[in-house]
């Protein structure tokens, strides 16, 4: 589905694809979440890796897309480099290159020490990356108000969702990409989170209650259109925020 110019977001996963420069982008992977939970005393089954690897390798076949680029929150731990997010992050980088794609690390604000394996591995670690009219940035740094030569700007680090409760009480939580016009004359777009651990944070029509400080100063929240991404039901766009949050039994 096409949400806005030039940028699809693909069937059931939280991955856009950029259709002018053949580049898919997916952010907050948490790589190495299961070694950062078992640290304080959490166990948990170490799936979140096969999953998202197929969903990028899924993604790259399906589009034929030659570049990939993970768009912040690529690993979890804050304080170090770990064994797991090291592990993970070399066997997913040889996966994404099997297929013929260049990778691109953008930084987010989980991904102290990745410089070091950016650097191993001979990978573009950045800031931020413009493509034309669209910059790829993870969303937790301030932006400036003159960005004259950006129509788009794609983020991640909210970890959108939206729960939606029904007649008799059952509370269905999905995760969403998310529309927002901002007031400065910029499209964003709130990527979902490629983890499957985040559980995702509400959306709303409170500014206080959003991570970004781009959301924050310049978000026009009322006019914000959530796109449900789903496995089973796919991409359900969901009418603007406005108009949605009064009806939601939440």
């Amino acid at each position: 589905m096409e949400i806005h110019r030039g940028i699809r977001v693909l069937p059931g996963r939280p991955v856009v694809y950029l259709t002018d420069y053949d580049t898919l982008v997916v952010s907050d992977l948490h790589l190495g979440f299961e070694e950062s939970a078992m640290s304080e005393g959490l166990f948990l089954p170490k799936i979140q890796f096969t999953k998202i690897s197929n969903c990028i390798i899924e993604s790259i076949k399906d589009t034929g897309a030659s570049r990939v680029i993970l768009n912040g929150d690529i690993k979890n731990d804050f304080s170090k480099l770990t064994r797991q997010e090291r592990g993970e992050i070399r066997e997913l980088v040889a996966k994404i290159r099997s297929n013929d794609c260049e990778i691109v690390f953008v930084r987010g604000n989980h991904d102290n020490y990745l410089g070091i394996i950016a650097s191993a591995l001979s990978i573009g670690y950045v800031d931020s990356l413009q493509l034309g009219e669209i910059l790829v940035i993870h969303g937790h740094q301030e932006i400036g108000e003159k960005l004259d030569d950006v129509d788009t700007i794609i983020i991640g680090h909210e970890h959108p969702s939206i729960s939606i409760r029904d007649d008799v009480g059952y509370v269905a939580k999905f995760s969403c990409l998310v529309k927002m016009p901002l007031a400065i004359g910029k499209t964003l777009i709130v990527l979902p989170a490629l983890s499957v651990y985040m559980a995702g944070n509400n959306i709303s029509l409170d500014k206080e209650n959003y991570l970004s400080p781009i959301i924050r100063k310049f978000g026009l929240i009322n006019e914000a259109i959530p796109f449900i991404v789903d496995e089973d039901i796919g991409v359900f766009e969901l009418p603007k925020l406005s108009l949605l949050m009064p009806s939601l039994k939440v």
